[in-house]
């Protein structure tokens, strides 16, 4: 098995066995997307038992390939936002790949192997999208949340300029005036209310200083990363520059993690 602080501190650089599995595995994976196509033909129009049989074994041999070059990866030093992704995307492509091989069982159904083969189609561009090496997966895995946490810091600041605008243009009213009173209530529960508006103005000032820190994490990583292995440090000590960068990016993973919660608990209206 491999452990798992290999996993969190696979090198930023050097790993050019890795590259060369994971670039096989794109290679079978393209074949198995290919082949797919043949089976697909053969089961829907040319189906005879010994062509079925041919092709299944074909494909069975190219998953079986894609397991080996995914187990010669894990056994290199290897970042965990790649095994992560890695190994949720051969999961993800072996099970599509079975249902597939369900849909020709018979009664045969000509439209749903054409519909199940387009997911496994899906699978293998996936996998053929995965970064080859540990550096560009530590940058993906951490620009890829910083999107989310400026979407979300986006979306509640529109709120509150929503709020803002509201109450800085709202007509006077009738005291009197009953009408549309179901459809005032009903607006009121998705809307901020003054107190509510102090308490996101608030959180986003914390969601902002979390948004510049992971910036800076993502510098740090990319500096850290292209420098040498061991980093010398005062009175002699030295560090692996790969622990300094799995520790980073685990903080800010948490980081993320923690701004997404924060971002789920403001929509309005705001539970007191």
């Amino acid at each position: 098995e491999i452990i798992a602080s290999q996993l969190l501190i696979g090198p930023w650089n050097n790993d050019n066995l890795l590259k060369t599995h994971i670039t096989n595995l794109k290679s079978t994976v393209e074949t198995i997307s290919q082949t797919c196509t043949k089976y697909t033909m053969i089961a829907t129009q040319f189906r005879s038992e010994d062509s079925m049989n041919s092709i299944t074994e074909e494909l069975g041999k190219y998953i079986d390939l894609t397991y080996t070059q995914y187990i010669s990866a894990l056994e290199c030093p290897i970042s965990w936002p790649l095994f992560d992704s890695l190994t949720k995307s051969i999961r993800s492509l072996y099970q599509t790949f079975n249902d597939l091989v369900q849909t020709t069982v018979t009664p045969l159904d000509a439209q749903l192997v054409r519909s199940a083969t387009g997911v496994v189609w899906e699978k293998c561009e996936e996998i053929k999208k995965l970064p080859i090496a540990n550096k560009a997966a530590y940058r993906r895995d951490i620009m890829e949340k910083i999107s989310i946490v400026k979407d979300t810091i986006r979306e509640f600041d529109d709120y509150v300029q929503e709020f803002n605008e509201n109450n800085n243009n709202q007509p006077e009213t009738n005291l009197d005036d009953n009408n549309d009173d179901e459809d005032t209530d009903d607006d009121k529960n998705d809307q901020y209310t003054s107190e509510d508006v102090t308490k996101v103005q608030k959180s986003l000032q914390i969601m902002l200083l979390l948004y510049e820190s992971l910036l800076l994490s993502l510098s740090l990583v990319t500096q850290l990363g292209d420098q040498s292995v061991l980093a010398h440090l005062s009175h002699g000590i030295r560090i692996d520059i790969s622990v300094l960068i799995a520790k980073i990016t685990k903080l800010t993973s948490e980081l993320i993690d923690t701004t997404i919660d924060l971002g789920s608990e403001l929509y309005p209206p705001l539970v007191s």
